[in-house]
């Protein structure tokens, strides 16, 4: 399939941030357990720290706005099938999925990672064999309801199309509202149904980059509306922290976690309607080469499989001598070459493992 680069920046600038997320959540891990594991230290240290999880947390929505703008776009070619189509999308998504699933399966077991579930669980939905391939997990879902979304793409007209994006997002929002209360279904089923809704979102995320992608990306449209887009994402970015901080602190109650999580959404239309747009005015001006931010989106799969390596060497080392979280000047000294050490590791890695005869099973 043939690259397109505003959506590899898109990956990119979206990968960095799920890399900070993840160095962020144990560094708050590792504070509260510095503290004694006092629940009244986690209390101070929590509502901070959500706030910059929320924000990290933004980047995911980027990833299925951009997987929708390459496979939900109508079909160009006269011998295309759904065959064909099953076949290429699958073909290049298996293989990678049961590899990672179960090499992070035996590393999760050797670490102890989720050790009190049998190892049976992890191979399923929504949780995944190590805890960042639940969006592998998540997204090969959307993947198996993109030939029903496709078939109604060529069919609904654009407002139609609008109303579904939205109607599943609106859904999927409702995910915080099953475990901020409103919905005693208890356990283990209130999780699956969470997890079910929320994925409604990502599927609704994944649409609406299709229809985002239809439009043109420049030149067409007077420059406001592009900055609207970023003061939008801009917004959203800001509310994020704000809600959830007070949700989890106890400022606000915790039902508020489902407005807060469509701030995610908004932030992440908002952010990849500016990237489009100002990409394609760079282009139409020759000062947009391909550059390195293209080609790290293009390695992002890899690098979001890999990171956690690096990363949990790091942490097993000094992590817990560096990462004293007390939110001040010592915590960030070691936090911004921390995530510039793991993402330039993990994506010297993939270009390494790219260059081996299973490289295109592996991260393609």
């Amino acid at each position: 399939m043939k690259r397109v680069a505003y959506l590899d920046r898109i990956r990119a600038l979206a990968m960095i941030f799920v890399v900070a997320g993840h160095l962020l959540s144990p560094a708050l891990a590792l504070g509260w357990r510095q503290a004694g594991g006092d629940p009244a230290a986690l209390d101070r240290l929590w509502p901070r720290m959500a706030g910059y999880m929320a924000c990290a947390a933004c980047a995911v929505g980027p990833f299925f706005l951009a997987s929708g703008a390459m496979l939900l776009r109508p079909p160009s070619r006269p011998d295309w099938t759904w065959r064909g189509w099953w076949a290429r999308r699958f073909g290049k998504m298996l293989p990678p999925f049961a590899l990672w699933s179960f090499l992070f399966l035996a590393f999760g077991r050797a670490v102890g990672f989720e050790a009190d579930l049998p190892w049976w669980r992890l191979l399923l939905p929504p949780r995944g064999a190590y805890y960042h391939l639940w969006f592998m997990y998540t997204l090969l879902a959307v993947y198996l309801a993109a030939p029903l979304a496709l078939s109604l793409r060529l069919r609904l007209p654009r407002g139609g199309q609008w109303a579904v994006a939205l109607s599943l997002m609106a859904a999927g929002s409702a995910f915080y509202l099953l475990e901020g209360g409103w919905v005693d279904i208890g356990g283990p089923i209130a999780h699956m149904a969470g997890h079910a809704q929320r994925h409604l979102a990502y599927l609704g995320l994944f649409w609406t980059g299709a229809l985002l992608a239809d439009r043109p990306r420049a030149g067409h449209g007077p420059a406001w509306l592009a900055l609207a887009a970023a003061a939008v994402a801009a917004g959203a970015l800001l509310a994020r922290p704000w809600l959830a901080g007070q949700a989890v602190g106890g400022g606000l109650p915790e039902w508020i976690s489902a407005p807060a999580f469509a701030t995610e959404l908004v932030a992440a239309i908002g952010l990849f309607q500016f990237i489009r747009w100002a990409d394609g005015w760079l282009e139409r001006r020759g000062v947009a080469p391909r550059g390195w931010t293209s080609r790290f989106g293009e390695d992002s799969f890899g690098v979001y499989i890999l990171h956690v390596f690096p990363l949990w060497l790091f942490m097993e080392s000094v992590g817990a001598n560096a990462l004293t979280f007390d939110g001040g000047a010592g915590f960030w000294r070691w936090f911004w070459p921390v995530l510039a050490a793991v993402l330039l590791v993990s994506w010297g890695l993939t270009r390494l493992l790219k260059k081996t005869p299973a490289g295109k099973w592996l991260v393609p």
